[in-house]
């Protein structure tokens, strides 16, 4: 049996996803929600009991969020739950690329991505734009690693995420395309 031994690089990165994971969940019930957040659960909710429920623009989550109502019954924190999931996802893409970045400037960049106001508060927030922009990340590592279906997989959630992720699909397309020039 061939068990591979955690190194202390391993380690460190483990360490900043569970500073972001405490982070992210600690505050998910604390704060109510606000009148998107709640029109967005609501739609959840409508579409948990099978009424009409028009989908646009926020697929992806309506669909995850009602799923988990289902499970762990209608809540902030389940509401919440799925943005909160995607900005610790996105703690662990400094790992994909840090034979691009450098090991020790991709560890730093998981811790800053674990602090960062900016992503807390987007991981906090009901709503697709987390999803979308982790979903668009996970495609970028899997397009620059050859892996098509990892990456086709996530662009396609990455575009079920809703439209708040095409401005950094317009940008990271325009930084992929002018580094070919």
């Amino acid at each position: 049996m061939n068990l591979h031994r955690i190194n202390l690089e391993q380690a460190i990165y483990f360490l900043a996803v569970i500073i972001a994971v405490v982070v992210r969940f600690a505050s998910l019930r604390i704060v109510p929600l606000n009148d998107a957040e709640a029109a967005l659960a609501l739609q959840s909710l409508d579409l948990l009991s099978g009424g009409a429920v028009t989908l646009a623009p926020h697929p992806l989550y309506l669909l995850g969020t009602s799923l988990l109502f289902f499970i762990f019954g209608a809540s902030e924190f389940s509401a919440r739950f799925l943005p909160a999931a995607a900005g610790v996802l996105m703690v662990g893409l400094p790992y994909l690329f840090r034979r691009q970045l450098g090991r020790r400037a991709a560890l730093i960049l998981a811790f800053l991505i674990a602090f960062d106001p900016g992503l807390i508060g987007s991981s906090n927030q009901s709503g697709s734009l987390m999803i979308g922009l982790t979903c668009m990340m996970f495609a970028f590592a899997g397009w620059t690693h050859g892996k098509s279906i990892l990456a086709g997989v996530c662009a396609g959630l990455a575009l079920l995420g809703g439209p708040a992720m095409w401005p950094g699909a317009a940008a990271l397309a325009i930084a992929a395309f002018s580094s070919y020039s």
